[in-house]
């Protein structure tokens, strides 16, 4: 697999940008011979790094109307299944919303570290100018309604968290979009769109660009 592997990335790195359509005619053409596990692995791998470069629309375009990756596809079934699996898992994250793992790790991440997944309800400093409280809510010091040593209640904290959820999703959804207004349009997985709003969440939008 590490010598598949190798081939892949080195492929991306020298000429992917000018011809994903020969990526792929090469790609399907090298796994034709190789074991049904390993094939699924290496098109997994393979189709995931090409979608830095594409979308999945254009790749499933050019996979069902390329004559001779039809060919090696009609070779072997159980391909265009593994393809269309691993591409349907790609969405357009403008329609996308944190999912209840997201949430989940969002809680255990920013809440209290004493008890995980809980919010801290009782609001303390954080020794760079600011004020948390709930789950990792952070103000201003001199700007906050908070004081430090006062006591929120657990729906105060629930509804500060959808708040800031809110305003890190709103961030992600909101680079998708100017990027596809430059030309640049991808999809992206449940769990990197759930990565893409915690970070966004920790550290701001702008951190997170």
């Amino acid at each position: 697999l590490q010598e598949h592997y190798e081939w892949i990335d080195n492929q991306l790195n020298e000429s992917i940008g000018n011809n994903v359509q020969k990526f792929l005619q090469n790609l399907f053409q090298r796994i034709s011979n190789a074991p049904k596990e390993q094939k699924k692995n290496i098109l997994i791998y393979s189709l995931s790094s090409l979608l830095i470069f594409s979308n999945s629309d254009k790749i499933l375009n050019i996979i069902n109307s390329d004559s001779k990756i039809k060919t090696e596809i009609n070779k072997s079934p159980d391909i265009k299944s593994i393809v269309e699996d691993t591409l349907s898992k790609f969405k357009d994250p403008m329609t996308m919303k944190l999912s209840s793992k997201g949430w989940d790790n969002i809680k255990q991440e920013e809440g209290d570290p004493k008890h995980p997944g809980k919010p801290v309800l009782k609001a303390y400093k954080l020794g760079d100018g600011k004020i948390t409280v709930g789950w990792g809510h952070a103000e201003v010091i001199n700007k906050s309604k908070f004081k430090v040593g006062q006591q929120i209640s657990l729906e105060e904290a629930k509804q500060l968290l959808r708040n800031d959820v809110k305003l890190a999703s709103d961030g992600v959804r909101r680079m998708f979009m100017e990027w596809k207004k430059k030309g640049i349009d991808r999809k992206i997985t449940q769990d990197q769109y759930d990565v893409l709003v915690s970070i966004a969440f920790n550290i701001g939008v702008s951190g997170l660009r």
